[in-house]
């Protein structure tokens, strides 16, 4: 699911202060430490979204969408779901930085023509 402006906008802003603090994640518990999902689902049901897509749903759709609509490369994805890849190489070799990932992401997102509105699995 994309993210609209301006929406996207001050995420992204947001995500740039928080990097210039030294943080490095968007919803922390205040100590740089990322918040555990029972955390995360009180604050996603908070919000009210829990009506339009379940919390448990984002990570699958999420996957989903990025593979077969964005066209976003199996290892990458594996690597940003925090999944090891297999073999020798997935255990030993293939260590892409956050940025490279970040720009794997973005490069295969750019080039499928997103955004389109896009239902929950």
């Amino acid at each position: 699911m994309a993210v609209k402006r301006p929406v996207s906008t001050r995420l992204h802003e947001i995500a740039c202060a928080l990097i210039s603090d030294g943080r490095e994640w968007l919803a922390d518990r205040g100590d740089g430490l990322p918040l555990n999902t029972h955390a995360l689902n009180r604050l996603w049901e908070s919000c009210t979204l829990a009506s339009d897509i379940p919390f448990a749903n984002l990570r699958k759709s999420w996957r989903t969408f990025a593979q077969y609509d964005w066209g976003i490369d199996y290892d990458t994805l594996e690597l940003l779901m925090g999944h090891k890849l297999p073999g020798v190489t997935g255990t030993h070799y293939l260590k892409p930085s956050p940025e490279k990932l970040a720009e794997a992401l973005a490069k295969a997102y750019a080039k499928s023509g997103f955004p389109r509105k896009v239902q929950a699995t």
